[in-house]
């Protein structure tokens, strides 16, 4: 896999940092931070983004994808995995082989069953304190190379300094309010996998599969089609 050349970097960077000091609305820039995790790594089929709310708030995530979204939840659930690492360490961890990693007992097993093989999760330092994580994830073992965690720490570091300098403090309040739109999709996935786990006698991992396929043949996002499914009680299996 190709490391992102010097010039593609700044121009990145150029535009993470409108990202975080324009206009865009607030859904939209943390979006647009995961997405732009995935487009440097070449490897990655999916990222996320894991911040704490201002004041030292609970944590709140976000994910291109439900089956990050769903690691996600698991690392909250066992208390243990890759990003809580990267947090706790404020250093990359990265996780060669889901299937024999032995480092999360709990939280690699897991993994693996959702389909994740690899993964990237690199701290957002700003000073000593973390502000969150970065990650991203791969169905294949191996996937990330030294290079890719180099750019990985790149880009957390450009982040780390937008959200941390008085530079940035007009990004603080839209990404806080971002995190509570995502709370709210976030229910609305839960809710639906939920439905479809119940209906069609389905383990969550399948439901989420189920959820994402959906959401790929209609050209929909994930939320939009997990609001479909809670308000109207649509199903993508027909």
């Amino acid at each position: 896999m190709p490391e992102a050349s010097a010039r593609e970097l700044v121009e990145l960077f150029s535009r993470l940092q409108t990202i975080l000091l324009g206009q865009d609305t607030a859904p939209t820039t943390v979006d647009q931070l995961a997405q732009l995790a995935r487009h440097l790594i070449p490897g990655a089929e999916g990222a996320g983004v894991v911040l704490l709310e201002p004041g030292g708030g609970e944590i709140t995530t976000t994910a291109t994808d439900a089956v990050l979204a769903a690691a996600e939840d698991l690392e909250h659930a066992l208390d243990e995995g890759p990003c809580y690492s990267a947090w706790a360490t404020g250093r990359t961890e990265r996780v060669e082989d889901t299937a024999t990693d032995i480092r999360w007992p709990a939280w690699s097993p897991a993994a693996r069953q959702l389909g994740i093989r690899s993964m990237l999760a690199t701290p957002l330092m700003f000073g000593a304190e973390a502000l969150g994580v970065v990650e991203v994830y791969a169905t294949t073992p191996h996937a990330f190379t030294a290079a890719d965690e180099r750019t990985m720490g790149l880009l957390a570091a450009a982040v780390a300094a937008l959200l941390g300098s008085g530079q940035a403090t007009g990004a603080a309040p839209r990404i806080s309010d971002a995190l509570r739109t995502v709370f709210t999709d976030r229910q609305a996935l839960d809710t639906a996998t939920g439905i479809l786990m119940e209906r069609h006698r389905l383990t969550r991992p399948a439901a989420q599969r189920l959820l994402a396929e959906a959401a790929h043949a209609h050209h929909r996002s994930l939320a939009e089609t997990a609001q479909s499914i809670v308000e109207s009680l649509a199903d993508p299996a027909g």
